[in-house]
């Protein structure tokens, strides 16, 4: 079971907390974002991966507590037993 928590914006603005989705393999990042919003029915990957289908800079996605940016970006491999967190791109001035 992977665990895929929502924070601040994307929490209100999906009306949802956390989804779990059972992998039976690894599976990369990328790929189980869009499981999870096929399952969820909620969109949210546009706020997370470009048109061409790669990391935008400003969004955050933690994997056990690390920064996706400093690991394989959308390539990092997630496994049962991993949490992921995903907070919306920040905004302001």
């Amino acid at each position: 079971m992977v665990k895929i928590n929502f924070f601040t914006l994307f929490r209100l603005e999906l009306g949802i907390k956390n989804i779990d989705i059972d992998i039976d393999k690894k599976i990369k990042l990328r790929d189980l974002l869009y499981l999870a919003e096929d399952i969820s029915k909620k969109k949210f990957i546009h706020k997370l991966i470009d048109e061409k289908d790669g990391l935008l800079d400003s969004a955050i996605i933690l994997i056990n507590g690390k920064n996706v940016h400093h690991l394989q970006g959308l390539d990092t491999i997630i496994k049962n037993g991993d949490e992921i967190a995903l907070f919306p791109p920040g905004g302001g001035g």
